[in-house]
């Protein structure tokens, strides 16, 4: 995996993408996603021939849109559903939002990690989450996670509490 899609795959634990916006799960911020028209034109011309339609570096992101939809915080290719990454500096303003809005370190990522790791299991057939402690199927987000833990068992997050307002 390279590092850009180590990057989106990280950031999707956090927020959601619908509609061409990334939505943080912990507030109720957006940021509209900045498409790389580049990489959506390079990944089209590869269908131009099979699908009869010309695309090049004068096609606009709202004539590019036509090309691929939203699906699962993915930018997704209609014609083969490869799945396209989201540029560098929408994860920058996604960073920063969780770095400044919610007092999240990236460094502290790893122990934070750990410790939701600590408290669920994953069901390797269907893909779900369960509590460690009560078995309580969870929606695979850390926030859902979170939220149990705090409301039915009493427990918080030491290494990271975000600060919802």
């Amino acid at each position: 995996m390279d590092k850009l899609s180590e990057g989106i795959n990280k950031l999707k634990l956090y927020f959601t993408l619908k509609d061409n916006k990334i939505k943080c799960d912990f507030c109720s911020n957006s940021y509209k996603i900045i498409l790389n028209t580049e990489e959506v034109i390079g990944h089209l011309s590869t269908h131009k021939d099979e699908y009869n339609f010309d695309v090049s570096s004068e096609s606009s992101q709202e004539n590019l849109k036509k090309f691929y939809r939203t699906e699962k915080n993915f930018i997704e290719c209609i014609y083969c559903n490869e799945k396209l990454c989201n540029p560098w500096n929408t994860r920058s303003i996604v960073y920063w939002h969780l770095e400044v809005g919610h007092n999240f370190v990236i460094e502290a990522e790893i122990n934070f990690r750990e410790w939701l790791r600590n408290n669920y299991e994953l069901h390797e057939s269907d893909g779900q989450q369960c509590c460690n402690e009560c078995k309580m199927f969870v929606i695979n987000k850390p926030i859902y996670l979170m939220n149990h833990l705090r409301r039915v068992h009493n427990r918080i997050c030491l290494i990271y509490m975000p600060n919802i307002t």
